[in-house]
């Protein structure tokens, strides 16, 4: 064992390391809400933000509901146009006092409109799903709805992502991959 006095020396020249290409870097462009008030809905969170960051910055806004009480999960995905004002909105609301309740703000795992689009799409393959769990999108300043956003992304792609993200869905996390 080495002792606290004991010194490694290297003898020689220092190894190169390999030439390892750093990976391509995702935009955070989707944030994660947590410890949202349960009685806030998506429209209202909606409200809330833009207030900060402008209206015009989101085109994604997923707040799951518990129908059986009529209230939200506490959490929701939002995914903004840019990544500059998403580190932005991390940055105002992060702590900031939502009906009482201090928001913390995370990145997502799944980042795009595209990918949360196609996650959701496979979160949602049951068509008695509430319609109150589906998400906002907007698109070009409009509301749209979400068939019609899954059908603007194109079938090849949403199927390809939720074969993809269902390999890698784990029992302890929710659907963007954060512990529950």
């Amino acid at each position: 064992t080495l002792g606290k006095s004991t010194r490694l020396f290297l003898v020689g020249p220092m190894p190169t390391p390999p030439e390892v290409e750093p990976p391509a870097r995702t935009p955070v462009t989707t944030l994660m809400f947590r410890r949202l008030p349960r009685h806030i809905s998506a429209d209202d969170l909606l409200w809330e933000i833009e207030r900060v960051v402008g209206r015009g910055a989101i085109d994604y806004l997923l707040l799951p509901w518990q129908t059986n009480i009529d209230r939200n999960l506490g959490y929701a995905f939002v995914n903004f146009v840019d990544e500059s004002v998403a580190r932005a909105a991390k940055l105002e609301m992060k702590g900031m006092l939502l009906m009482r309740s201090a928001v913390d703000v995370v990145d997502g795992r799944i980042q795009g409109l595209a990918a949360n689009l196609a996650w959701t799409r496979s979160l949602l393959e049951d068509e008695s799903s509430n319609r109150q769990s589906c998400p906002l999108v907007i698109l070009g300043g409009k509301r749209v709805d979400f068939q019609e956003a899954v059908s603007w992304l194109g079938a090849t792609f949403m199927e390809e992502f939720a074969s993809a993200a269902s390999s890698s869905q784990g029992a302890d996390i929710d659907a963007h991959g954060q512990p529950l």
